[in-house]
């Protein structure tokens, strides 16, 4: 059996709920998109969640799915995507942030200013891009550090005997 989510509005939010099957835990758990998701992103999250006693709350941030328009989604400066999630998390009292990319970075503000149960970071956004990944020493450090997967890359094109070929 899956929990039936409803669309409510939140502080001019629209915001997914999903409420637990049978008695909810004592926190809630506030999902947060990226910066090209909405709450549909969590679809599959809030059920599974909700089976496992949580109440759900998905948000769509401004300028997504039923929430405050805006005029260029790519102005919108983070400080009101945070403002956006604080507004939800304290409607909604006791919660657990979960936050995915940029909804991490969102997730992780709100656990400097807000203090939520908890914080869940899903492959956060970092603060200022992610220009370390083309870096030299980052890769370097990768292999130093994963010994097997820099043999690996080592290797890779060669045939070692008795290993099956990939397709």
């Amino acid at each position: 059996m899956t929990a039936p989510g409803e669309s409510i509005v939140l502080g001019g939010l629209d915001v997914v709920r999903v409420r637990a099957l049978g008695r909810p835990r004592p926190a809630a758990l506030l999902f947060v998109h990226g910066m090209w998701g909405g709450a549909w992103v969590w679809e599959r999250w809030l059920p599974f969640f909700a089976a496992r006693g949580w109440d759900g709350y998905a948000l769509n941030l401004r300028g997504r799915a039923g929430s405050r328009p805006v005029a260029d989604i790519g102005r919108v400066p983070l400080t009101d995507y945070i403002e956006d999630a604080a507004s939800v998390s304290r409607r909604l009292g006791a919660v657990v942030v979960v936050g995915h990319s940029m909804g991490g970075l969102v997730a992780q503000a709100l656990a400097a200013t807000l203090a939520p149960v908890a914080t869940v970071a899903v492959t956060p956004a970092a603060p200022r891009g992610i220009w370390p990944l083309r870096s030299a020493g980052l890769v370097a450090a990768t292999l130093r550090y994963a010994p097997d997967q820099g043999r690996r890359v080592a290797q890779r094109g060669r045939h070692e005997p008795g290993a099956a070929q990939r397709p």
